[in-house]
């Protein structure tokens, strides 16, 4: 018997059956999981029997495992038990398996064999893989594609014809007419974006298909009679039911809203933006305008006008944890499986819940086993990541035409958009190709979208718009137009300060300010860890207690002051004379209302950011905290040295600086785009005499044209084989590789085995314990996880020098580093995160 599964199961799974089993997958997927836009496009390129072909593809995929080395399991490391029935059973049946020693090796490789079984090409690098898309699916079926070479084409010839050839011949005939196809159709051929769907689909089809409780559901009814073996098209009929019916509670299927505009807005008249958001149709939506014109409500009931995927992404893990709340609001009437995706997700309340709590009669958001870790979190009917797991789609990485599926599938909302840097944006410029080329909406909102940004998201989008002089407040819809938006204006009182000393300046500023008005919330936001932590430390010396928020803090701790700082300054709290000390995480997306800030200068997208953490909502309160004061205070530190404004350019602070020069107000919004364009760094404005800077502007751009794929490439008209090889590389960590960050980049679990450092949600126990989780024991790994710290540059040398044992049982956990606080001068202070024990020695 030719089988396909055996792990897990009591007796081996008939390949026949696995075959059957990811074609009727793909029907399900097809009918409750892709959405119509793409159903069309398939339809377009592939005509009536576009259903029925993506089945035979996902259906066909491991027809390959039809050889003597799978089969025979002639290359496997550890000889198992069953091993030997299976071999003299094949050769009973008359499939020899007398493989030369140096062929084995070349046939290990299922989904090559599996491609050179349906090739009609021969797989040469310029076939076209348009023409060829039905190999070309099975060939990337784990995740990368590889073309086999000549020694690998000869071995396959030489040892896996004859009966076995027979075999795969009749599978793929039978297999082809339980999907409804004649066997002898001639193959349509596919554009290169059809391409990549279709191979994204056949991984999704399999990993439904091959679920462990599918299979062994499967098993129990061959045992019960309930199916045939032979009877192909019953079994297609049976498991299509099966899957159409269990994949609501493990992929999950987009559930609509009863009565969207009560569900988002509440009982509120819609503002302007929100009421644009429900005539929008398809395209890319760039919304753009200050904080209080209900911009995430106007996303999400654009959103509600079709019925598909949602995936909203945001700058940070703190705005992301946020917006999930927010949209767990939204949806708490209709019972759709959700994700919540980024590297430190499963710490998160979201998580705590039950994978088996059922997502029938409107039980709001819900996690499902299929869904719950890395990636897979994005397949998620409703996801919320960071914008790292979007960007990510771009990179060329193993599994690279599966999320191209997922973020082809969904209604993207990019939020806090000017936050992505010339790196992140030229990997989003490519997403954007690939979105206008599969009609994919797509909703961008932000309050200081520079021009160049813009333009080059809307021409990627749609070669052919002409885009119109920037306006704001407004929303353009490419292609389309531009409307204008009314908004009531307001002032910015700003005051500019020169200084060579940033961290007593903003003391300074602290100490007037509390002199004058006690009881204000006073913010800080330095541009660096190391600088809001020796702010910090002066502001206790002056008396403060300080909340502190940066990205060097373990996740625990992190949450914790994120959840604090809501508690007191988010809207309807009570908090007074509260100072919040942070980096750039307290300016995007946290609803946080401070009555003054003191800042360091920043490019003007940050700075307009930051301000917008201020007067933030109507509060009659503020008056009695901050006497006498009309116009929304901001206090902006200007340093007299280079390193003052890193990580910034100098070049870009200084047209920043230049245009608040004199100025001693702002008036928004009619100064907003103004402040953005004046300040945004062009080529010639960089600082040539610093070589250093012109290289790093360089790197940034080359950067990304080495790690990004070419959507070019994947929406030309046709692709070949040599450029699908291109699309798929190896597997890479979301955020190091999607942000410039200083190397190397890890992520370290903060070890305190008897507490003595006092450091909150660092772990208590021993490596050895952290060793032993089981992938299992999610109560022990949310532990784990909430004693994570990413860090970079020269405490990540350090760390990655103490050399602690480490082989831990749960992959998770695997690509992390133990650090047991004190060594390698990694210290840890209650307040301050993780502190460098050797900073000035």
């Amino acid at each position: 018997m030719l089988w396909s599964k055996r792990h897990g199961l009591d007796d081996a799974y008939p390949l026949i059956s696995h075959l059957l089993d990811t074609a009727a997958a793909a029907t399900a997927l097809w009918d409750l999981w892709l959405r119509d836009g793409l159903k069309d496009r398939l339809e377009a390129a592939l005509g009536p029997d576009a259903r029925a072909w993506v089945a035979a593809a996902a259906g066909l995929h491991d027809v390959g495992k039809a050889n003597p080395v799978f089969a025979g399991q002639l290359a496997s490391g550890k000889d198992e038990p069953w091993h030997a029935g299976v071999r003299r059973d094949l050769v009973a049946a008359g499939y020899p398996l007398e493989v030369p020693a140096e062929r084995v090796g070349l046939l290990r490789r299922h989904e090559r064999s599996s491609a050179l079984a349906l090739t009609r090409t021969g797989l040469d690098f310029g076939d076209s893989a348009g023409g060829d898309w039905l190999a070309a699916a099975a060939l990337g079926h784990h995740g990368r594609f590889q073309v086999p070479e000549t020694p690998e084409c000869r071995a396959f010839t030489r040892s896996a014809g004859g009966a076995w050839k027979d075999a795969r011949e009749e599978l793929t005939a039978d297999v082809t007419a339980a999907c409804g196809l004649d066997p002898d159709a001639e193959l349509p051929p596919a554009t290169s974006a059809v391409a990549v769907i279709i191979a994204g689909l056949v991984i999704l089809a399999d990993r439904t298909a091959s679920d462990l409780d599918a299979v062994k559901q499967a098993q129990e009814d061959l045992n019960a009679g309930l199916l045939e073996v032979k009877d192909h098209a019953g079994w297609m009929v049976r498991r299509s039911a099966f899957f159409a019916d269990r994949l609501p509670q493990t992929l999950g299927v987009y559930r609509d809203f009863v009565d969207a505009q009560t569900s988002i807005a509440g009982d509120y008249t819609l503002r302007p933006l929100q009421e644009a958001g429900l005539e929008v149709g398809d395209g890319l939506w760039i919304a753009m305008a200050p904080t209080g014109n209900g911009k995430t409500e106007a996303a999400l009931l654009r959103h509600a006008q079709r019925p598909e995927r949602l995936i909203f992404a945001l700058p940070t893990q703190a705005t992301t944890n946020a917006m999930m709340k927010r949209v767990q609001k939204a949806y708490q009437e209709t019972g759709n499986v959700a994700g919540l995706a980024h590297r430190l997700a499963s710490v998160e309340d979201f998580y705590a819940q039950s994978s088996e709590h059922s997502t029938a009669d409107g039980h709001g958001l819900i996690p499902t086993e299929f869904v719950r870790n890395g990636s897979a979190r994005m397949l998620a009917p409703v996801a919320v990541s960071t914008i790292d797991q979007v960007l990510a789609g771009s990179l060329r990485t193993k599994w690279a035409h599966l999320r191209l599926l997922t973020l082809a599938n969904a209604h993207i909302v990019i939020d806090e958009a000017h936050l992505m840097d010339q790196y992140q944006s030229a990997l989003a410029e490519q997403l954007m190709c690939w979105w206008g080329a599969t009609g994919t909406r797509v909703t961008i909102l932000s309050a200081t979208l520079p021009q160049w940004q813009r333009d080059r998201f809307a021409r990627a989008y749609d070669p052919v718009w002409e885009p119109p002089p920037i306006a704001f407040p407004s929303h353009n819809l490419v292609p389309g137009a531009t409307w204008p938006l009314a908004q009531e204006g307001y002032g910015i009182a700003i005051s500019v300060e020169n200084t060579a000393d940033q961290v007593s300046a903003h003391l300074k500023w602290a100490a007037r300010m509390k002199a004058i008005a006690p009881g204000a919330r006073l913010g800080i936001v330095s541009n660096t860890v190391g600088r809001a932590q020796d702010i910090a430390t002066g502001l206790q010396s002056y008396g403060f207690d300080p909340i502190v928020l940066h990205s060097r803090m373990t996740a625990g701790h992190r949450r914790d002051a994120a959840d604090r700082l809501l508690t007191v300054l988010g809207k309807g709290g009570a908090g007074t004379g509260t100072v919040v000390v942070g980096t750039q995480a307290i300016e995007a997306s946290l609803d946080i209302d401070l009555d003054a800030m003191s800042t360091d200068l920043a490019p003007a997208p940050s700075i307009i950011q930051r301000a917008g953490r201020v007067w933030r909502h109507e509060d009659p309160r503020r008056s009695s905290r901050l006497p006498g004061v009309v116009e929304l205070p901001l206090h902006i530190l200007c340093s007299d040295g280079k390193s003052g404004g890193l990580p910034y350019f100098a070049s870009e602070l200084a047209r920043v600086k230049r245009f608040l020069t004199g100025r001693s107000r702002l008036a928004m919004p009619d100064d907003s785009q103004a402040f953005v364009e004046a300040s945004t760094l062009r080529l010639d404005e960089i600082d040539w005499t610093e070589q250093e800077e012109l290289a790093e502007y360089g790197r940034r751009f080359a950067k990304a044209g080495g790690v990004v794929i070419d959507a070019a490439e994947i929406t030309a008209p046709d692709i070949d084989f040599a450029a699908l090889m291109r699309l798929t590389g190896h597997d890479v960590d979301e955020e190091t590789f999607t942000r410039l960050i200083e190397g190397p980049s890890i992520t370290v679990i903060a070890i305190d085995p008897d507490g003595t450092a006092g450091a909150p949600g660092a772990w208590t126990g021993s490596i050895q314990g952290l060793e032993a989780i089981k992938a299992t024991d999610r109560p022990a790994l949310r532990q784990a996880m909430e004693a994570t710290v990413p860090l970079n540059g020269k405490l990540a040398r350090r760390a990655l020098t103490a050399g602690n044992p480490w082989n831990p049982r749960s992959r998770i956990l695997e690509g992390m580093v133990p650090i047991i606080l004190g060594q390698a001068g990694i210290g840890y202070d209650p307040l301050l995160g993780v502190i460098d024990l050797e900073a000035g020695s």
